[in-house]
């Protein structure tokens, strides 16, 4: 193969094009970061944290898991037509359900006239439109179709940068920030549907609830105790910290869950390469997406002494032990994620449960014990002690359910392992 065709074969790669777009997604989103840093102080940044962190979750939270679903029937071979039919419907009932709960929720958690409760009031409305947009997000990453899924992940930040920088321009404040992240968060999740031209076709047909509701389901309590643990710390945070340290440690997990994209990029394609029957993949791919995610991981570590005042200022120097930790977190993390999309391809999306319910149980005891003495950087250790107790855990179930390699090749890259993943990313 001539070298121009090399390079237009590895252009067309989905890891190639994920990794690519998370990667410019990622310097966005780093510079989205420190504008809001910068416009808004460690006050100010807490503040809208206080309604972004349960709003962003809950939008998640109410699509019940049903984007895996749609994912692995994508990857099957549903058109995509019939999913977009079947994601409208249920979203209009999810809606309907949980309105009620979900207002009772943004008047028990905020306080009437404040920035965080017009910004939860700002998710209650937009809900179903999110689960609608997070089910077709999945149906289109299963029908393999990349480029839509890739654009998902830089362009929402470019939109946000911009709308930042106009916001500049005429007086930012922690509401119009937060409505702007929102109004992004909103055409992310919609993106991949519209470029892939998905359009409903039919409707939700009736025998489909319940399959569809039993594999969501199934893995919803994994799945949401998966989110809260990527939250737990945050969110108790939320409620022990000063603003202060709310703010200081809501931009060190913005910082390195950024590094979340690396894995997410790879384990969609493992997903439908192991429902398509190459469980084999799955030791290689956990090992060389953990390995990756460490090389980044120590770079940035290096560069923050010049990076957080440079870019974020001196007010934010006090977070850079919390940042370091979490991006050692993100390590263990990038291993759960990609062996977790290969438990969902087998049709056990609810084995992860137990692994999840243990790190939530380790995550919010040490931050509770640890947080008083030991700040934001003991806040940021419990969590990533939480996502070493869910990795073991989860290595035990893969080995159960998917395929029976030795623990170490999960955990440890070898060059078969890195051929391995060359050869399913093609």
């Amino acid at each position: 193969m001539s070298v121009p065709g090399a390079l237009r074969s590895l252009a067309h790669r989905p890891d190639t094009l994920l990794v690519g777009s998370n990667a410019l997604g990622l310097a966005l989103g780093l510079v989205s970061a420190a504008v809001q840093a910068r416009i808004l102080g460690p006050e100010g940044r807490g503040e809208i944290a206080v309604a972004l962190v349960p709003g962003t979750m809950l939008g998640m939270l109410l699509s019940f898991g049903l984007p895996d679903y749609f994912g692995r029937r994508a990857a099957q071979g549903r058109p995509l037509g019939d999913a977009a039919a079947a994601a409208a419907g249920f979203a209009v009932l999810i809606g309907a359900v949980c309105a009620l709960p979900y207002s009772l929720f943004v008047h028990g958690h905020t306080d009437a006239g404040s920035t965080a409760r017009l910004l939860l009031v700002a998710y209650a409305l937009v809900s179903p439109v999110l689960v609608y947009g997070y089910c077709v997000t999945g149906a289109v990453a299963g029908a393999d179709r990349w480029r839509a899924v890739a654009a998902a992940r830089f362009v929402p930040q470019a939109v946000t940068l911009v709308g930042l920088v106009v916001l500049v321009g005429v007086g930012p404040s922690p509401l119009s920030v937060g409505m702007l992240l929102v109004g992004t968060t909103l055409l992310g999740t919609l993106l991949p549907g519209l470029l892939a031209r998905v359009r409903p076709r039919g409707r939700l047909r009736r025998e489909e609830i319940r399959p569809a509701l039993a594999f969501g389901l199934g893995g919803w309590l994994a799945g949401a105790l998966a989110l809260l643990n990527q939250r737990a710390d945050l969110l108790l945070l939320t409620v022990l910290a000063s603003v202060a340290d709310l703010g200081l440690y809501a931009v060190a997990t913005t910082l390195a869950a950024v590094l979340n994209a690396i894995a997410v990029s790879v384990a969609m394609p493992v997903r439908n390469r192991v429902v398509r029957g190459e469980v084999a993949l799955a030791p290689a791919a956990s090992a060389v997406t953990g390995a990756v995610v460490l090389v980044v991981a120590g770079v940035v570590a290096l560069a923050l002494p010049v990076l957080v005042p440079l870019v974020l200022g001196d007010s934010f120097l006090p977070a850079q032990g919390a940042m370091v930790v979490l991006l050692g977190a993100q390590v263990p993390l990038a291993c759960i994620v990609v062996l977790t999309q290969c438990l969902v391809a087998v049709g056990k999306p609810g084995a992860p449960l137990l692994g999840e319910l243990a790190a939530l149980v380790t995550t919010v005891a040490l931050v509770l014990a640890v947080y008083p003495v030991g700040g934001i950087e003991g806040a940021a250790a419990s969590a990533f002690a939480g996502r070493v107790v869910s990795l073991s855990v989860l290595l035990v179930l893969v080995r159960r359910h998917v395929t029976t390699a030795p623990v170490w090749r999960f955990v440890v890259p070898t060059r078969s392992g890195v051929v391995q993943m060359r050869g399913a990313a093609t």
